[in-house]
Parts: C-alpha cells; sequence; structure tokens
C-alpha cells in the first residue's frame, strides 16, 4: 500500500487473488494494483504497467515530496507515475532477465 503525500485519501494497493498468485514465479504469478480517492470505490490501474498475468505482487510506494508521484517496483522493472497512480511509465533501468523470475521485497526513493 502506498499513500500520497499530500493528499492521504489517494491510496493504492497492490493485490492478488491469493498467496501463490502474489509471491510465487512467473509461471503462477498474477496481481493488480488497484487506486482509490475519496469515497470513490477502489478501480483498477493498469495503463502502462505490465500485463497482471506473470507478474509478482509490486512494491509500492509515494514520493515524500512529489504529490501524486508513485512508483512500483515487479518482477518486470520499475514503473512511475506523476497522476496519482492512474498512467504509469517503465523505467529505463538496467534489468536482468534473471530479476524476472524472482519476488521484490523493497523499494527505496531518493534524491541526490
Amino acid at each position: 500500500m502506498a499513500v500520497d503525500a499530500a493528499d492521504p485519501d489517494t491510496i493504492l494497493i497492490s493485490a492478488a487473488p491469493g498467496p501463490g498468485e502474489a509471491h510465487h514465479g512467473r509461471s503462477q504469478a498474477l496481481s493488480f494494483i488497484y487506486r482509490k480517492q475519496g469515497d470513490a470505490p477502489w478501480q483498477p490501474v493498469g495503463t502502462g504497467l505490465p500485463e497482471p498475468r506473470g507478474t509478482v505482487i509490486p512494491v509500492l510506494v509515494s514520493h515524500p515530496d512529489h504529490a501524486g508521484h508513485f512508483y512500483t517496483l515487479t518482477n518486470q522493472g520499475l514503473y512511475a507515475s506523476t497522476d496519482t497512480g492512474l498512467h504509469w511509465q517503465k523505467l529505463a533501468i538496467p534489468w536482468q532477465p534473471i530479476y524476472q523470475q524472482q519476488h521484490q521485497q523493497a523499494l527505496v526513493i531518493s534524491e541526490l
């Protein structure tokens, strides 16, 4: 779960149908990201994200100094959103094929 630093009513969560789909290798993985803003119902988001099938449960963080900025790390790569999680863009960082078989555990955002 990640909460927008500037708007605590904007929340993103990652979810899967069960623990096997959330945490096991790419062949069983199936996960999603949902967004809630205020009293509105939870809505799935996916524009720019990898397909749910084959994606291990994402790790989510919000940027503490930039309103509406979220990041997610999956076995498919690192993605960023600058519009409260509505749209995502894969970040161009080296991503080894072996990472696609792994479960990422944490994500820290830091500015130098």
